[in-house]
């Protein structure tokens, strides 16, 4: 899928799946039935728009609409389902595809030739794990008597773009844009270049669909390693030049949440030939470059910088963790945030208003526990752990962190319910999920969201709102 910002876009969810009994809260439940979420996108939450609880049950169907502001800022996302209960399986099925957003006018103004020359022969790679075993386990324990489910096979893999070891083909000496999505219901992957002869070169340029940051705006970065690093649910653009031909292993090593890292193995190659470079264009532009020259991109205000603000902010708290109770002799595990399981859309961990900075505190309590907010990208404030030396900084905007932090980002634009869980998918099934509800702002369509209005916290958003700002230069978009 492909959008353009501030277009409107209809997406029909066709349910073709057979009759089931909808189950109860916080069990695996409801495996057919399903919604479409679109990860990472700066969109309402409410319907009918990205609203993960509107639901196409056996034989139904549903449309949502999309109209991504004008001002949303280019990147790479995904899709996939999300209905509470049967997340795990459904994904760890295969149910999941990549969704590009255009670069908005405005910050495309601002980037340096060889950046844009990328945008016209990248590659989109969606790598998906999958283990037969972990979705018959969840299969069985919602009681459905399909034969998937009954299947003893302990088989688990990689795939990239559907396909079993790929073979990725690059030209030597020129470079390639990269766009990465990794799917994975549990675990965190680091894929890496395998190089002995230290001939490519790999930038990172962006993740989680927003250009890097750091502390001072600065795009983009060389990971020396050439190692990414990949939360369950994140996604990364590289750029990546190798200047010897011959083939390039891809190897992928799983962070088990528990157990930490598993034996490495091997996802796919990439084959890098010798061929002509012509005399004009993109060739000349992208091979005569060894290194990329940084710069600083304009961004729109809600992925604007936050690191040295000092006014008001509504400072929480949010713990993840899986708590133990007896009951009758026997241990019950609660899958919680906050000490809470999820008790429905509009039981809402707590309020707050648009147009406010929030600074979180992330707790991942005992074990991994990678946080996951929908509508609003954070910026990381402390922390970045031990990922390959240059993937993380502090500055950086991310959508799922996969380690305890701070947190910090401005409620823009949309008002309603925010979405916040754990992304290990059998654990927000289970109930590792809240809703944080934004009062003001716009609704899906961009009429005034019915709390808060009349308060001065008005939808702001109108036809000409992203030409107004960017020739006022009213701060919509900065670098």
């Amino acid at each position: 899928i492909r959008f353009i910002p501030g277009r409107r876009y209809f997406i029909t969810l066709v349910n073709n799946l057979g009759p089931e009994k909808e189950g109860q809260i916080n069990t695996i439940k409801d495996l057919n039935y399903t919604t479409i979420h679109t990860h990472g996108l700066h969109i309402s939450g409410e319907a009918p728009a990205d609203s993960v609880w509107t639901v196409a049950g056996p034989g139904e169907s549903l449309v949502a609409i999309y109209q991504p502001p004008c001002f949303h800022s280019g990147g790479t996302f995904w899709y996939h389902p999300h209905h509470h209960g049967s997340n795990a399986v459904q994904i760890g099925g295969g149910s999941a595809g990549a969704l590009i957003m255009e670069y908005n006018e405005y910050e495309y103004s601002s980037f340096p030739a060889w950046y844009t020359a990328l945008y016209e022969t990248e590659i989109i790679l969606v790598v998906q794990y999958l283990s037969l075993e972990e979705v018959a386990v969840l299969g069985r324990e919602a009681a459905i008597p399909d034969r998937l489910f009954k299947t003893t096979e302990e088989l688990d893999f990689y795939v990239i773009n559907g396909v079993y070891q790929p073979t990725i083909c690059l030209r030597t000496n020129i470079w390639r844009k990269l766009r990465i999505s990794h799917v994975n219901i549990e675990d965190t992957v680091q894929i890496k270049i395998i190089d002995p002869e230290d001939s490519c070169t790999l930038y990172l340029l962006s993740k989680d669909g927003v250009l890097l940051h750091g502390i001072d705006n600065t795009t983009p970065r060389e990971i020396s390693s050439k190692e990414l690093h990949l939360a369950v649910s994140s996604r990364a653009d590289v750029a990546v030049r190798c200047t010897k031909p011959g083939v390039y292993t891809l190897q992928a090593t799983n962070i088990d949440i528990e157990e930490g890292p598993v034996e490495p193995v091997v996802i796919g190659y990439i084959q890098v030939t010798t061929t002509k470079i012509k005399a004009k264009g993109n060739d000349v532009l992208l091979s005569s470059a060894t290194t990329l020259t940084e710069f600083h991109p304009l961004r729109p205000k809600y992925l604007q910088s936050l690191l040295f603000y000092e006014g008001y902010m509504n400072e929480q708290t949010i713990i993840l963790d899986v708590l133990v109770n007896e009951v009758n002799g026997e241990q019950i595990l609660n899958f919680t945030m906050n000490g809470e399981e999820f008790a429905g859309p509009t039981d809402y961990l707590f309020k707050t208003d648009i147009r406010t900075v929030q600074e979180y505190t992330i707790i991942e309590q005992d074990e991994v526990h990678p946080y996951h907010q929908h509508l609003n990208h954070f910026q990381i404030m402390e922390n970045c752990n031990d990922h390959p030396n240059g993937w993380s900084q502090i500055g950086d905007f991310i959508d799922t962190v996969d380690f305890s932090t701070r947190i910090r980002f401005m409620t823009h634009t949309f008002g309603g319910g925010q979405v916040i869980h754990c992304h290990v998918l059998r654990h927000e099934d289970l109930g590792m999920m809240k809703v944080i509800l934004i009062n003001g702002g716009c609704d899906a369509l961009y009429n005034d969201f019915k709390e808060g209005r009349g308060d001065g916290l008005e939808c702001d958003y109108y036809p000409g709102y992203c030409d107004d700002g960017y020739n006022n230069n009213n701060g919509l978009f900065s670098d």
